[in-house]
């Protein structure tokens, strides 16, 4: 089984009855909650902290994995990191293209998932298009990594024909 994200919008985190209809439409199609990676983005996270804490609480307490999707790319990330019980971090690509200074870069990098790890999240690198840029993540032991060095975005019955040819085992 191959986990699925589905990011979540500002407007969508306001329904009080999100949770229930994220839990009735997973249902409905018997998928293990544990595979349904509920993402989201940085900047959907700014309108009310107490509504935001109790639905990623309600989310987690329903076994799904609450992500921090494109991290770094506003202004109150270690902020948020600090009230809410995300289980992943997925940093943003911007930390990887366009880079002026690759040193500094990789410090800011580096840091972010050391803090991720110390607060026992998940962490994905986004938007990773060069092998330096592989290598690098895998010595600093970043947990995912995702982009077009892997693959370009594909409809959905070229992955299934993908997987149709490719055994994955999972952990």
């Amino acid at each position: 089984t191959i986990p699925i994200s589905v990011n979540v919008s500002r407007v969508q985190l306001s329904d009080p009855n999100l949770v229930d209809e994220i839990c009735a439409i997973v249902d409905k199609h018997s998928v293990p909650h544990k595979y349904i990676d509920i993402e989201l983005t940085e900047s959907a996270c700014f309108d009310d902290m107490e509504v935001l804490v109790s639905t990623i609480t309600k989310l987690r307490s329903m076994g799904f994995p609450v992500s921090m999707d494109d991290f770094g790319s506003g202004y109150s990330s270690l902020n948020l990191l600090k009230d809410l019980p995300f289980d992943t971090l997925k940093i943003d690509g911007e930390f990887f293209r366009n880079v002026t200074d690759p040193n500094r870069a990789n410090i800011v990098v580096m840091n972010i998932i050391d803090l991720a790890k110390s607060l026992n999240m998940t962490v994905v690198a986004e938007g990773i298009e060069q092998q330096e840029q592989v290598d690098f993540l895998r010595k600093t032991e970043c947990d995912l990594i995702q982009g077009y060095f892997y693959s370009k975005p594909i409809p959905a019955k070229e992955f299934e024909q993908y997987m149709a040819n490719h055994r994955i085992e999972n952990k």
